[in-house]
């Protein structure tokens, strides 16, 4: 079985007055690439059928994201 390289955890920071302690990076690009593709859905009509395939999508930027920190310029 493979290891995912989860880009190592955050420092702790406050982000929107809500504490941030410990969580892999990959989680947190996840998050905020989650964030931007359900923006714009709408949950009733999209929502219940789209959301594996949108989560598995957001792992899919958080690891390209994770590939192009490895990129040395």
């Amino acid at each position: 079985m493979s290891t995912i390289n989860d880009g190592s955890s955050l420092s702790p920071v406050t982000h929107y007055h809500v504490a941030v302690q410990g969580i892999p990076l990959r989680d947190w690009f996840a998050g905020q690439a989650l964030a931007g593709m359900i923006s714009g859905l709408d949950a009733k009509s999209e929502g219940s059928q789209a959301i594996k395939p949108i989560a598995e999508a957001a792992y899919d930027f958080a690891d390209a994201m994770l590939r192009a920190r490895e990129v040395k310029p």
